[in-house]
C-alpha cells in the first residue's frame, strides 16, 4: 500500500509540475501590518493548531483583514469536530483525485484567490498542502524551511517543530517587513 501512495504522490508531482509551468503569479513582499488578505493553509491533524491560529489572529493588530484558512485532515477517518464556512474550509485526501490533483471546488477557489500572503502553517510533509501553497497564486508566500521550499518566498528556520513556534517566528519577521 505505501508503495502505491508513492507512486501516486509521484505522478502528482509531475502533474504538478506541468500545471505549474502554466500558471503566472506577481511576487509582492508584504508584512503582517499591510495585508488585505491572509490564506493559512495547516495540518488540522492537531486540535490545538486550531486554536493556535485564532490566538494568532486576535493577535495581529491589524483587524480588517480578510481571512481564508483551510485545514488538512490527513486521516480522512481520523474523528474531528471539524465545521466548514466562509473563512475555515477543510479537506481529505478524498478530495484529490487518485493522481493527487485537487476536484474540491473550494480547494481550487483557494488556490485561484490572489492572497496578498499565505502562510503555510505544517511541520512535516503532506503533499495536499504542497500542491495547494504550489498551486496557489498569493503574492507572498511564507511557511517553515524544508518540506515546501520550492512554493515559499519567506521561510524561517526552526529549531523546535511546533506550530506555537512557527507561529511566533512568522510574527516577528512578517510584522517588521515593510515597516519603513
Amino acid at each position: 500500500m505505501i508503495f502505491l501512495e508513492k507512486i501516486r504522490t509521484k505522478i502528482g508531482a509531475l502533474l504538478l509540475s506541468s500545471e505549474l509551468k502554466k500558471r503566472n503569479r506577481e511576487i509582492i513582499a508584504q508584512g503582517l501590518k499591510k495585508v488585505k488578505t491572509l490564506g493559512i493553509i495547516f495540518d488540522a491533524s492537531e486540535i490545538s493548531a486550531q486554536n493556535q491560529i485564532k490566538e494568532f489572529l486576535k493577535s495581529i493588530p491589524k483587524k480588517d483583514i480578510e481571512y481564508f484558512i483551510i485545514g488538512y485532515i490527513p486521516n480522512h477517518k481520523m474523528k474531528h469536530n471539524y465545521i466548514s464556512d466562509q473563512t475555515w474550509q477543510y479537506f481529505t485526501e478524498k478530495d484529490f483525485s487518485f493522481f493527487m490533483q485537487a476536484k474540491n471546488e473550494a480547494i481550487i477557489s483557494f488556490c485561484n484567490h490572489k492572497l496578498d500572503l499565505l502562510m503555510v502553517l505544517d511541520t512535516t510533509y503532506h503533499f495536499p498542502i504542497d500542491w495547494i501553497s504550489s498551486m496557489s497564486l498569493a503574492r507572498f508566500k511564507a511557511g517553515k524551511s524544508g518540506f515546501y521550499n520550492n512554493s515559499l518566498d519567506f521561510m524561517i528556520d526552526l529549531q523546535d517543530n511546533s506550530i506555537n513556534s512557527l507561529l511566533k517566528q512568522l510574527e516577528h519577521y512578517l510584522g517588521s517587513l515593510n515597516n519603513g
